[in-house]
């Protein structure tokens, strides 16, 4: 799959053997200094278990960014977004353009998909970004959101 951001691609996890029916997608994030690849083997399972996962992959994500997640951080008590600092948004953004896209779709990659069955999920710093589709102006298209080994502080999740 291929949907065109300026600094990001896309990448889809389905099923090993297509559903009959539609399945439900998840949109998920990976950390500071990850990318899809980073998280395949359980994206894969997940998406066996009969989801389509997308996940955004950031151009400098494997490198860590333009800067140290320490800036990032640092950025984060001045109220600056992550993406000030390195490759990440926090703000939702790459996981907006991955639900504008899925939900003009009703089949990727050949696995039908239910566009009413949308969650946002993140590893890591890309749990900010999950929390931010899932809080922010789609919160209405978002039926869950699944945070893994969140690195922020409840201060930043309210």
């Amino acid at each position: 799959m291929d949907i065109a951001m300026e600094d990001t691609t896309f990448r889809s996890f389905n099923p090993s053997k297509n559903f009959e029916i539609p399945v439900p997608v998840i949109l998920f994030q990976s950390g500071y200094g990850s990318s899809s690849e980073s998280h395949a083997p359980l994206l894969q399972a997940i998406s066996n278990a009969g989801y389509v996962v997308v996940v955004p992959d950031r151009k400098d994500d494997k490198k860590g960014g333009k800067e140290s997640v320490e800036l990032a951080f640092a950025g984060f008590a001045e109220g600056k977004p992550a993406s000030d600092y390195n490759a990440m948004s926090t703000d939702g953004t790459h996981l907006a353009a991955a639900l504008d896209w899925v939900k003009s779709q009703t089949v990727v990659n050949g696995q039908a998909i239910d566009t009413t069955k949308i969650s946002s999920a993140g590893f890591s710093m890309g749990c900010l970004e999950a929390i931010a589709l899932a809080s922010g102006p789609y919160a209405n298209q978002i039926a869950a959101c699944v945070i893994i080994s969140s690195s922020s502080g409840q201060e930043l999740e309210s």
